[in-house]
Formats: C-alpha cells, structure tokens, sequence
C-alpha cells in the first residue's frame, strides 16, 4: 500500500509542478512493533527514543542553551548559531568503543550487544529488549539504503585489511 506525501498536496497548491513519488508502506516488522496488542508494543512506544538513538547514524552538534530553562515551565532545547551533525570516523580508535555509524562497520557479529552498550553509555540499557534490537537491525538491513552502503564500507575495509584497528 502507498501512501502520498501530504507535502505533495500542499506543493501543488503552491506552485502546481512538484510531483514527489508515492511513500513505500512500511515494513511489516515495524507496523507489528507499532500496532500488534501486547507487551511488546507497549514497551517499543514507550522506549521507541532509545531503540531510534541506538540506529542513529550520527549525534547532533551546536551550542545548546540551557539558561532559558530556569523552572517555570516545561523543559525547552534551543541550540545557538550553527548546528550540524557529527559524524566521526568510519571506525573507532584504539581502545574506543564503536557509536553511531561505526556500529553499521566495526565487529558486527557483536552488533546487537554494541549497540546496547553504546546506548548504555547516555540511558540504562536494563529495560531494554534485545529481541527489539534485533528486529529492527534486520529491519533496516533489509529496507535503508544507507545501512546497505555503511554495510558495502565494511565489507571493503576488510577485504582491503584496514578494519582491523
């Protein structure tokens, strides 16, 4: 099933020649994790911050300015000036633990524990569920195209030797 974009819709109203392609349906492992009654639904809404944190390609940058948040009112993240996104070397340094995109290159047959102790270093990882991990590594192997270009890199690091750090 395709979904259209709504921005479509709205970018005909404005100037009547923009023609984006129809949305693929998501895939089924997700829509189960989202919509299927049970326990597993419930926790994945609930941490669904942490499982998206523990497939981020790369870490936000900029000049956080935490003075607005003084106690009268609800938290509020600004960033300053300019911000970007980090993204690091393709593998880590010696004696440095793999974060972000390294995870998709460096010792993916641990990459399912890998992920969970990155994410353990900003949030516990005691509630987190490995089966939900795995999922949604095969998900994304299966579906993102730039998971299958981060997994070719890794592939040619080691055919080449240069992934042994």
């Amino acid at each position: 099933m395709a979904i259209r974009p709504t921005c479509v819709i709205i970018a005909k109203l404005i100037c009547g020649k923009v023609k984006l392609p129809l949305l693929r349906a998501p895939p089924t492992s997700l829509l189960k994790l989202l919509y299927n009654k049970g326990e597993m639904r419930n926790h994945f809404r609930e941490f669904i911050r942490a499982y998206n944190m523990m497939f981020s390609f790369t870490s936000l940058g900029g000049k956080v300015n935490n003075s607005i948040n003084n106690g009268a009112g609800p938290y509020l993240f600004q960033l300053c000036g300019e911000n970007y996104h980090l993204i690091g070397d393709m593998l880590p340094g010696p004696d440095k633990n793999p974060a972000f995109l390294q995870l998709y290159i460096h010792d993916t047959a641990n990459e399912i524990s890998n992920r969970m102790a990155a994410y353990g270093r900003t949030g516990s990882t005691e509630k987190i569920k490995r089966q939900i991990v795995e999922i949604l590594k095969n998900m994304l192997d299966a579906n993102n195209c730039y998971v299958g270009a981060f997994r070719s890199a890794r592939e040619r690091l080691e055919v080449s030797g240069a992934g042994r750090r």
